[in-house]
């Protein structure tokens, strides 16, 4: 059920739910809004009260999710550009019988069916370039590994993830490598350092000069790959 709470003046609503928790549960979804649980027979009043008193810590992530869903809703448009492993694709629309992404030439090709939403087709077209982008990393990493570590240490979990801050991630201890599945924006180049920078921490799971000194005699000129991702701004390229 819908709710409000009012603050200082400013009028807060809020979904409100009961049973199924223990104690009272409040979160800021993706789009911006509240929702709140709480046990079945605790007294509303209490509610209210923890909501009061905790309103300072939700309110700034509430703001700061609207904001991004603001800017994140833009419409797809025939003729925009898509980086695809280092290069811009001109983004084409269609409406067909069956929902399809595929590339032709130096486009991207987004068929809709009729009835199709914005996010339908935004869902379509970021999980196929995450699809190419597991691809595309799998057999890189595989290379790399055969040539560099095969009878080092055994393969890897290869997991992915959409990241906002990391390209990889590598859990030594478990075997698990993590890639961020928006590296499909950049080079093969910058990828294969990447994945060589990843599978080199599970030999050096560091940042020492012994990990440097791993990783340049592997890759002589990884500082060039480096600097390319770091020009990839991944707050305005956000079809993953």
């Amino acid at each position: 059920m819908q709710k409000i709470l009012f603050v200082d003046g400013e009028e807060i609503r809020y979904e409100f739910s009961r049973g199924g928790v223990k104690n009272i549960n409040a979160r800021v979804r993706r789009d911006g809004t509240l929702y709140v649980s709480a046990p079945r027979l605790l007294p509303f009043g209490r509610v209210e009260k923890f909501l009061v008193a905790n309103i300072g810590k939700l309110l700034p992530a509430m703001h700061a999710r609207e904001k991004a869903k603001a800017e994140g809703e833009r419409l797809l448009r025939e003729g925009d550009r898509i980086p695809l492993f280092g290069e811009y694709y001109t983004l084409r629309l269609a409406l067909g019988e069956r929902r399809a992404v595929t590339v032709e030439g130096k486009e991207i090709c987004l068929t809709r069916r009729a009835g199709d939403g914005e996010e339908t087709c935004r869902t379509a077209l970021s999980t196929y370039l995450s699809n190419l982008a597991k691809k595309e990393i799998s057999a890189i990493c595989r290379d790399i590994y055969d040539k560099f570590f095969k009878f080092t240490f055994p393969y890897p979990i290869l997991r992915f993830r959409k990241m906002v801050a990391r390209w990889g991630s590598c859990h030594k201890g478990k075997g698990v490598i993590t890639f961020n599945t928006r590296l499909v924006y950049a080079d093969r180049g910058a990828i294969a350092y990447v994945v060589l920078h990843e599978l080199t921490h599970m030999l050096h799971p560091d940042h020492s000069s012994r990990f440097y000194a791993a990783l340049a005699a592997r890759m002589p000129d990884y500082q060039r790959h480096r600097a390319t991702l770091a020009k990839i701004d991944l707050t305005r390229e956000k079809w993953i």
